[in-house]
């Protein structure tokens, strides 16, 4: 929506069930995740996405009134295909590389690319990856915080702009810190 005009527009379209967005460091690229692969229902449909997807994010200056710059996204390609359950949250690290929650984990994956860089496995009860977030301040900002079923997990980054090695994984379980 354009706050000096209140007018929306669509941007993209043609998903089954878009459920995370996140932009690039730059913000010259727009992911989309698509779990449309899980019905509703908790059954898959092989047939349905289990994608991210990449957007340019382009800028149209435009000489009609009240309208100025619009961003528009552009070059829809598919960058993704989760190997185990769906790409739900999706978080890009300083770097711009791309971390999304799976069944699994978390999955980092190249934005140039699309290839699997790598995986954080969350095992046992926990379940994959729901959603997840970088840390911030001094204290958090080698930190991923990850959401899986049934606690959330810190990964601790030796790099700090958080593409390392990870050196340790903490369960923070409800009323423990």
């Amino acid at each position: 929506m354009s706050p000096s005009v209140r007018r929306r527009s669509v941007v993209a379209d043609n998903f089954s069930r878009p459920n995370g967005i996140a932009f690039s460091p730059d913000e010259t690229q727009l992911y989309v995740t698509d779990t449309g692969f899980v019905v509703g229902d908790g059954t898959s449909d092989r047939s349905k996405p289990r994608s991210v997807y990449a957007f340019d994010v382009v800028h149209e200056t435009t000489t009609k009134p009240n309208v100025g710059t619009k961003q528009l996204l552009a070059n829809r390609r598919l960058l993704y295909v989760a190997d185990q359950g769906v790409p739900d949250g999706i978080k890009v690290d300083v770097r711009g590389f791309i971390y999304t929650g799976c069944a699994d984990g978390v999955h980092v994956v190249d934005p140039k690319t699309g290839c699997l860089q790598g995986k954080i496995l969350i095992k046992g009860n926990d379940g994959g990856a729901a959603n997840l977030c970088f840390g911030r301040g001094p204290k958090f900002e080698r930190t991923l915080f990850i959401l899986a079923e049934a606690a959330i997990v810190a990964v601790h980054f030796q790099d700090p702009d958080s593409r390392g090695a990870v050196f340790g994984a903490e369960r923070a379980e409800r009323g423990k810190g």
